[in-house]
């Protein structure tokens, strides 16, 4: 994207079919809002040909198995969305620069939903539109499926390590499975049906179900290699597990004293972070409740991001 020239850089991955009309909705869906840093369309197994590609579709379609996430799920409606991943999206070139890009710590894994992370810090948010599905050609056989849902659930660790607020019950739910398979067997064989029979797919019941328990399982084992120090190449675990520090404000106080000393600290903070090795957080509280701001890289976030925790509107739900 560095190389590019253009206002906005669209990312598709090469295992991806995209509709005729991707690039001119998307860039007319950016072109309507400048808040919105990235926009994209819903996404479906290429084909749905192999009984366990129909089973994957129906599955990622619910939110227990995409939690929610527009990766899998297909929306009739357009909507805010708080991440786009990189097999479809386009973003705005502006955006990007503020935040300085994707951080290369994350080597094959989480990059896309980091950066999603910094750009809702700065207020940004993200567009899905409804549309025919990208078509993605997804690993041939169940056996893949599980591989890459253990480097997710390995991912989703240093995600929360580096975005404190992403951690959550149900995030943490996979990996003690097997504490909990008396319980989880029924409930998800019912949520199976439940998903099957809303969807009109009975007869894929047996196939779903056994994807669900391949997942969560699978999702789990990747959670605990990554608790238990164990290095997959995925990201730079050296860099990510940085000491953190932060930096307490008031939460729209309307001060632009406030506002200057923040921004001037987070400069000064900048300029000896790489000796420092530390990672720094802006903690802003008040009657809005309580956020956490991860600093940007550049000056241009870092201004925004002293502005918005001090004195200018604070971020969406979508982006906190």
């Amino acid at each position: 994207w560095r190389a590019a020239t253009s206002p906005y850089v669209g990312y598709v991955d090469a295992d991806c079919i995209v509709p005729n009309d991707w690039a001119g909705t998307l860039l007319s869906t950016l072109q309507e809002d400048e808040r919105l840093a990235g926009a994209g369309f819903p996404n479906e197994p290429f084909g749905e040909k192999a009984p366990w590609l129909q089973a994957l579709g129906v599955m990622c379609n619910s939110f227990l198995g995409s939690r929610g996430s527009v990766q899998g799920m297909r929306f009739p409606n357009r909507r805010l969305v708080c991440h786009l991943p990189t097999l479809n999206v386009l973003y705005r070139r502006s955006a990007l620069e503020e935040v300085d890009g994707f951080d290369q710590r994350f080597r094959l894994i989480g990059e896309d939903e980091d950066l999603s992370m910094r750009l809702g810090d700065l207020g940004y948010q993200f567009a899905y539109c409804p549309g025919t599905p990208v078509e993605h050609h997804l690993n041939p056989s169940p056996w893949a499926w599980a591989r890459k849902m253990r480097l997710y659930g390995y991912g989703r660790v240093w995600l929360q390590w580096r975005h404190p607020r992403l951690a959550s019950p149900l995030l943490l739910g996979p990996a003690f499975l097997l504490l909990l398979l008396p319980l989880y067997l029924p409930a998800i064989f019912c949520y199976s049906f439940l998903v099957c029979f809303r969807q009109g797919r009975p007869g894929l019941l047996p196939k779903v179900f056994a994807l669900f328990v391949l997942t969560h399982v699978n999702y789990g084992i990747g959670q605990w290699k990554a608790w238990l120090g164990e290095d997959c190449g995925a990201v730079d675990i050296g860099q990510l597990k940085r000491p953190k520090a932060g930096a307490i404000c008031l939460l729209d106080s309307g001060n632009k004293g406030d506002e200057a000393i923040l921004r001037c600290f987070l400069d000064r903070f900048a300029s000896t972070s790489c000796q420092l090795q530390i990672e720094l957080y802006i903690v802003a509280f008040g009657p809005g409740g309580l956020h956490l701001f991860h600093t940007p890289a550049t000056a241009a976030g870092r201004e925004r991001i002293a502005h918005l925790a001090t004195g200018g509107t604070r971020p969406s739900a979508q982006g906190r």
